[in-house]
């Protein structure tokens, strides 16, 4: 079972379980040192890896990573943790479109089938909320497999080995693709599947199905006007905002100058798609079975005809084996190649920041793999990690808010500077790092940072908590008000409810750091 492990933010490793003896005597003593040496030198070689992310490790509010996948709810008390989140309601459908969706639904189950998808727990499903997502159809157990997906049906980019693929060549130029981000090419890849901005005659996609069912759009930030976008009352969001406004219209041009046909709102869809589906691991190649096979075949003919001493031909053997092994699993990682990967079904599994599962890709079998780590009941909600996300990033790329999110993150800017105007003196004036603020209090550094300033630890937690009630006080609207606001029905219009459930996060997680301090 070589499994490499992707999961965020720490690794994690399984055990490695060989597989029966073919068969006895001497074919089988060497067969057995074959397999053996050959999982003794992937487990020493770390083929269990980290799977990073662009959807990066806090408090980086990473630009360029997939969302990194780690997980189901876990069991707190006996039951399932039910966590709130805010997503933009969705419009009532009327009987035609639900008929729409249900054969769309059916359509792509029925491809999913077909490509050798297997998700035989769980299916899709529209919750009470009218949010889609993935719902268990018989109990399931921790440990259990949820979803398998061969590699052969997702669309995946793999950086630091970014030759343009043959089927987009006279689609996009190779500089253009060489010069794009890791989602932009994956956008590219999904768009060319899509049959946009060519002739779908001149090579079918095998995707379409899948397509179909993708949101034809997110409730990003991207989208909302300036009005709106200033109803966030958090600078550091905005200004991320705007730049990845102007990044994605640059990157639009470059595009369409190879391509005029492309279309800049398809395009920005396609961008999100990539942003929200994606995750991400170090690359690891296909493991060529018929080389393996051929290998075992040969130790066992040349031991059974005698032409080579069982030690000869085992050591020949776990020789040609280990070259397999490390171009296959260690030469991708030396040279740094990271793979970025939609899988179609598992990119169907909503987000809980306090889910705890394994995504892994089973080399043998070619395969990602998602694996639970909670019980569910028939009818509940499955639910997997998108990794450590804070607020900013679930709704800038995601286009929902989390509730007393674990990871969310407050940024406050020249956190030195705030502090010698607080009495702090000495340091460095030149050079202010930002500081973040979590659910535990302010980032170990920045407390080292802001000790340092002032002649005794009380002094510094005296001068950061004042910082925080300055940084409370600077909103236009309170805590108090904009709770109030969100249970008012008169809310529910636009994008106003996602930033005002945004700036409500950050409040709260102020005011719990506040009466820490």
């Amino acid at each position: 079972d070589l499994g490499i492990v992707l999961q965020a933010p720490h690794p994690r490793y399984d055990p490695l379980h060989p597989g029966r003896p073919w068969a006895a005597g001497s074919m089988a003593m060497a067969l057995a040192a074959v397999v053996a040496a050959a999982m003794l030198s992937c487990h020493a070689a770390g083929e269990q890896v980290l799977l990073t992310n662009e959807r990066s490790t806090a408090p980086a509010f990473a630009a360029g990573h997939g969302r990194s996948l780690s997980g189901c709810s876990p069991l707190e008390g006996g039951a399932r943790r039910t966590c709130k989140r805010t997503r933009q309601p969705h419009h009532r459908m009327s009987p035609s479109m639900q008929t729409d969706q249900a054969r769309a639904w059916k359509s792509f189950e029925e491809w999913a089938e077909k490509a050798g998808i297997q998700n035989p727990t769980i299916k899709m499903s529209e919750f009470a909320s009218g949010l889609r997502g993935m719902k268990a159809i018989s109990p399931v157990s921790s440990g259990d497999i949820l979803v398998t997906v061969p590699s052969t049906s997702v669309l995946r980019v793999v950086k630091g080995q970014s030759r343009l693929p043959s089927r987009l060549k006279g689609y996009v130029s190779e500089g253009t693709w060489q010069g794009l981000e890791w989602w932009a090419q994956l956008a590219v890849l999904l768009l060319w599947e899509k049959g946009h901005a060519r002739s779908p005659s001149t090579e079918p996609s095998s995707f379409v199905r899948w397509i179909e069912v993708l949101p034809k759009s997110l409730s990003t930030p991207f989208h909302w006007n300036e009005e709106s976008v200033k109803e966030l009352q958090y600078q550091p969001l905005i200004d991320k905002i705007e730049k990845q406004k102007r990044e994605w219209r640059s990157i639009f041009d470059k595009i369409s100058c190879d391509n005029p046909q492309f279309q800049e709102a398809d395009f920005y869809n396609a961008c999100e798609m990539a942003r929200s589906r994606a995750f991400s691991g170090p690359y690891v190649g296909k493991l060529p079975k018929d080389q393996m096979f051929l290998t075992g075949l040969l130790v066992a003919l040349s031991t059974q005809l005698h032409l080579l001493e069982t030690s000869q031909a085992a050591l020949g053997a776990v020789l040609v084996v280990g070259g397999i092994l490390a171009n296959t699993f260690l030469l991708p990682n030396f040279l740094g190649l990271t793979h970025y990967v939609i899988a179609p079904m598992i990119d169907m599994i909503n987000h809980d920041g306090q889910s705890k599962s394994i995504v892994t890709y089973q080399a043998l079998q070619a395969a990602f793999e998602v694996q639970s780590s909670s019980n569910f009941n028939v009818g509940d909600q499955v639910f997997i990690s998108y990794g450590d996300r804070s607020n900013d990033q679930l709704l800038q790329y995601y286009g929902f808010v989390e509730m007393d999110n674990v990871h969310d993150l407050y940024e406050i800017a020249d956190l030195d500077g705030k502090l010698r105007k607080k009495g702090g003196k000495g340091g460095s004036e030149v050079g202010s790092k930002d500081a973040y603020v979590s659910p535990k209090g302010l980032d170990e550094e920045s407390m080292n940072r802001a000790k340092s300033l002032f002649p005794d630890e009380a002094s510094a937690r005296q001068a950061v908590k004042e910082i925080l009630q300055d940084e409370l006080n600077s909103f236009p609207t309170t805590l108090e008000e904009d709770e109030v606001a969100l249970r008012s029905r008169s809310a529910l219009q636009s994008s106003f409810p996602l930033a005002l459930s945004f700036r409500v996060s950050k409040k709260r997680l102020l005011h719990q750091v506040l009466q820490q301090l």
